[in-house]
């Protein structure tokens, strides 16, 4: 079979099961959702190379795993580099301290990068800059751990802080 044929067979059925296995590896639907998308994403761009396929279930759980563990590096990764300082340090690191004519526009980009993240880390940053709300309550609502919802906090950040950067 031709890779090109790879997308006729991603049906709800299959999804749901590429869910299940994100699911039970993340035990967080936000992080399975991404993961998920992460490995349609790369059957979808693996559909558009030359190519054929001997076995096509066998090819899209080798990519399934093959994202899950490249997600699984990054997440270590990311973990070694968790931050448990005050919140409020680090976003003050991304406007400059003086008050010149580029301060709004700095915001506006602020804005536009919080427009941009996935939906996970936007309304953790929103409860707890915007509805002032404590890490713990954020937990709390959102069923998860505090440590989650600090870890989201920290990678939101760091992703506005390079984009407003750049």
């Amino acid at each position: 079979m031709k890779k090109q044929e790879l997308l006729n067979y991603l049906d709800e059925k299959l999804l749901d099961k590429l869910y299940g296995f994100c699911y039970a590896r993340t035990n967080d639907s936000y992080e399975a959702e991404e993961l998920c998308s992460d490995i349609i994403f790369a059957l979808v761009k693996a559909s558009n190379t030359d190519g054929e396929i001997e076995s096509i279930y066998s090819f899209i759980w080798r990519v399934a795993r093959n994202v899950y563990a490249s997600y699984s590096d990054k997440r270590k990764k990311h973990t070694e580099l968790f931050y448990e300082g005050d919140a409020d340090e680090i976003l003050m690191t991304i406007a400059d301290d003086d008050t010149s004519d580029d301060t709004e526009e700095k915001l506006n980009s602020v804005y536009r990068c919080i427009a941009f993240l996935t939906k996970a880390y936007r309304e953790v940053m929103i409860m707890f800059y915007i509805d002032g709300l404590s890490t713990q309550e954020i937990a709390k609502r959102q069923g998860i751990n505090e440590g989650t919802v600090r870890q989201r906090l920290f990678s939101a950040r760091q992703k506005i802080k390079s984009e407003v950067e750049e």
